[in-house]
Formats: structure tokens, sequence, C-alpha cells
């Protein structure tokens, strides 16, 4: 009998293993983008019903304008600056039929304003140099001055950097865009001299702004693959109210964080649960809640042990979300903010505790054990002023960077690289700080040229 009880235990255990991992490949079956870390652009056609029923039955908006959205309008022109003006009269009543010549005009008036641009030719600036003999026979030449260095002009050289760095053009689309749009004939050679000009005055202002990464009160950080000669590396971005600092790395760890951050972050590191951020203290840190939302459901869709606690707490979750929007609208304090979700923070606590204490259910267990790993970090938003409780402003800062990516297969020099991450540095910064990129690259390339102090991206001027 205590043998065959044995292999009846063995067979039981087998069995339950077996069944275990059929429910871990079936969840896998399962991930989206909205129960797991897959990108969206991963997502089967069909999923996109089976998600937005999900969001229906929470309660969750339809995606597109919401009642009571005001929508946005172009702006209207001011009259000093429109190039003119036509002036429609109506010739006869749409009733009787009778001529209006002559009758007085009805107050007010409707416009329609039409923007229009006309053929472009570009400038050419021709700089001559002579040569003089001496009456001791030497013959001295005049020297080009320094803003005629190049065959391009400082603006010329930044728009066709911007093309290529911040719209994603090749070198070639950006040649054929300036030749048939702006009339400038230039090659792919050329572009790429551009690329390379502005990519060197960026140089200084770049690292000044990874320089005052540390002095930031907030700090969001994210990462994603990029490729280097078909080599595999990685794009961070650490990006806070007013700067986004790019950088290309050739790995995914801490190395970079100790680089830019030599003595940790005073302030709060906005991030995923990646390892590599476990660099900073857990009580300098925010977790990201989207990414917790998506473990969440994830738990939940797996149908595992954990699939039935997990319900009520991603529940409990979205209210929190619904009670941040409160607070950020001004509805309520953040101290009703903290009433609000103290009831949560317990019940997120017990819920965490009992996945560490199982073993069959290993999303739940490995959640419940960063949870606890991090409780400092999880409720950081609730306490401190500026915190947000997700690191979607990282991400959104990356996004084009993916774009860039998927269209160019990443870059294939440390030149290129370093042109890469100083563009998107450049661009992401004068957006936060509501600068238009184009002057700013100019500014900095005349003053690369002239041998002056580049502009700062710290604290941009209009």
């Amino acid at each position: 009998m205590g043998v065959q009880q044995a292999r009846l235990d063995a067979q039981q255990d087998r069995l339950e293993a077996l069944e275990e991992r059929v429910r871990e490949l079936e969840a896998r079956l399962r991930q989206d983008s909205s129960n797991s870390s897959k990108p969206p652009s991963s997502d089967p056609p069909w999923k996109d019903k089976l998600k937005e029923k999900r969001k229906r039955q929470r309660g969750k908006r339809r995606r597109g304008a919401q009642e009571g959205h005001e929508g946005s309008r172009r702006e209207t022109i001011p009259p000093e600056k429109v190039t003119s003006v036509d002036e429609h009269r109506p010739e006869s009543c749409e009733h009787c039929n009778k001529s209006l010549a002559g009758a007085p005009m009805v107050e007010g008036n409707h416009r329609r304003q039409m923007i229009e641009i006309p053929p472009i030719e570009p400038l050419v600036f021709e700089h001559r140099v002579f040569g003089a003999m001496c009456s001791c026979g030497h013959e001295t030449w005049a020297s080009f001055p320094a803003k005629a260095m190049y065959g391009s002009g400082p603006r010329l050289t930044a728009l066709t950097a911007q093309l290529s760095g911040r719209y994603r053009l090749s070198r070639q689309e950006t040649a054929d865009l300036l030749s048939e749009v702006l009339g400038v004939p230039i090659c792919k050679g050329t572009v790429q001299a551009c690329c390379e000009r502005v990519s060197d005055a960026l140089a200084e202002p770049v690292d000044e702004v990874a320089s005052a990464l540390p002095d930031q009160d907030v700090v969001h950080v994210d990462e994603t693959g990029w490729k280097v000669a078909g080599k595999r590396a990685w794009l961070w971005v650490f990006s806070s109210a007013t700067i986004a600092y790019f950088a290309i790395d050739p790995r995914r760890g801490r190395g970079i964080l100790e680089r830019l951050f030599p003595d940790g972050h005073p302030g709060t590191v906005s991030s995923d649960r990646w390892s590599a951020y476990s660099y900073f203290s857990a009580m300098r840190r925010q977790l990201c809640w989207s990414h917790m939302l998506r473990d969440l459901q994830g738990i939940v869709d797996a149908k595992g042990l954990g699939s039935g606690p997990a319900e009520p707490v991603l529940q409990a979750a979205e209210q929190m979300f619904t009670d941040w929007h409160a607070l950020r609208r001004g509805e309520i304090t953040r101290a009703e903010l903290a009433e609000r979700i103290a009831p949560f923070r317990v019940s997120l606590r017990v819920f965490a505790e009992a996945g560490v204490s199982q073993k069959k259910d290993s999303k739940w267990r490995g959640l419940g054990r960063d949870l606890i790993r991090y409780q400092p970090a999880v409720f950081r938003f609730v306490e401190v002023e500026g915190v947000e409780p997700t690191n979607n402003q990282a991400e959104r800062d990356i996004r084009p960077a993916v774009l860039w990516r998927r269209a160019t297969q990443g870059t294939r020099s440390e030149k290129g690289c370093l042109f890469a991450s100083r563009m998107l540095t450049a661009a992401a910064t004068c957006r936060r700080q509501g600068h238009r990129l184009l002057d700013y690259l100019e500014r900095a390339v005349l003053a690369h040229q002239l041998g002056e102090q580049p502009p700062s991206l710290i604290s941009l001027t209009h």
C-alpha cells in the first residue's frame, strides 16, 4: 500500500504540475498590451474588440472626445499678419430677389481665413575673397568669414538635421524634400554633413542637461531596445518638468544610472519595476501604476489562483485613479485623497502578502514580492506634490525614438548614436518649454561656427 500510495501521490503531483503548465501556456496566449508589457503593435486584430469590451464592462470611457469636451480650433490670425482681405457682399435678396446695391450692411461679419504658402525661392549669398600683391612681392589672400564656413547656412543646416532627426526622414528623403519643396540643390552627403555639424553644436548643451538631472524634483525614467550596427543596445530617457535627456548605452544595467546620478537622487524617480532602478532608494521612487494595472489584469486573465483575489484589487486601483483625477481637477484636497485611498493601501498589502505566501501562481507571487519590497514607492504620489502615479511622461517622450528605431533600424556608428540622442534631447526639451526647435538649432549652429558659447537648453528664451 505504501508503494502504491507513493505512486499515486507522485502522479497527482505530476498532474497538478501539468495543469499549472497548461494554465501558464493558455495565459500566454491571452496576453496582449492590456495585461502584459507587450506593445500595442503586437496585438492581433481580434484583441481590439476584447479590450474594448473589457473597458466598457468596467465603465471606462470610450476613445475620442467625451461629453462636454469644448474641442479646439485653429486660432484666428491677428489683422496685422493678414496678407490681404477680400470682402464679399450679397448682390440680391435671397427672399424677393431685389437688388441689395447700396443697402445697409448687417452689423457683424463672418470670416474665414485661408492660409497659403508662396513658391519658395532660397536665398543665395555669395562670398568672394581676393588676393593682393605687396610691394615686397608677397601675395596675401583674404579669408572667408566664419559664418560662410560651409555651403549651407545655419538655418538650412538646422532644418536639414531636423527633418532627418526629428521627423525621421532618410538622408535621401531629406535631400529630395529640400530640393523639391525649397529648391535647394543638396545631396545625401551634404545632409549627413549637416547632421554631424548639428550634433557637434549640441554637444555642450546636451551635456549640461545631463548634469542638471540630479537637481530635478521629479525624474521619469524609461528605456527601450535600440540597434547599433545591428547589435543590441538600449535607449534611455530621463524626463522632468522642463528638460529631457536621451542616451544610447550598450547595456540595460544600472551603469548609466550610476554615471548620471553618482549620489543617488534627492527627489523622486518615477519608473517601472525593472531591477536596475533598485539603484535608487525605494523612499525616493514612485512605481508606475500603469504597469501594475496591467500586471493585475494579467493575473485576472491567467485564471490562476490569484485571479479571484486580483479582481477586487484591480477595481479598487481604478477607483484610486478616479480619486486622483478628482484631486487634479481641484474637487478634493490631498488630505481627502489620502483618506480615500487608505483602505486600498491596507487591502493591497494583504493581497501582496497572500501572493508571496503561496506557490501555485507565479504572477501573483512576483507582483506581491515587488509590492512588499518597494512598499514606500507604491503610494509616494499621495504624499509628495508634483509626483504622478504613472510613468506616462517618460513613455510619451520615448515614443518618437521608438518610431525612429522602426523607420531606420537604429544607428550604425558612435557618431550616429550621438546625433540621435542629442537631437531627441533637444527636440523633447524644446517641446517641454514651448520653444521652436528650428530656432534653437539655428542659434546653436551659428554659435558653434563662430566659436561662441552655445545657447542653453536648461532655460530657453523665445
